[in-house]
């Protein structure tokens, strides 16, 4: 049972510290649209804040590589 009790702290703590090792790439969508992006900054510390925006900006780098791939 304390075994169990450290897990599920440590589980939390992590979604804490490391917010971005829990968002999944089908999550990126959603968060980094521009109504959500600054709502989802707001409950972030500012270098956690800076980690989910270069994740955008990956994920909206590829979606434009995607789109002109599609367009050709």
């Amino acid at each position: 049972m304390k075994t169990l009790k450290i897990i599920v702290l440590f589980v939390f703590a992590s979604a804490l510290v490391l917010p971005e090792f829990f968002i999944s790439a089908e999550d990126l969508p959603e968060i980094c649209d521009i109504n959500n992006i600054e709502r989802s900054c707001q409950s972030l510390e500012p270098v956690q804040c800076r980690q989910l925006l270069e994740k955008c900006d990956e994920y909206y780098k590829q979606e434009a590589i995607r789109i002109g791939q599609d367009l050709n």
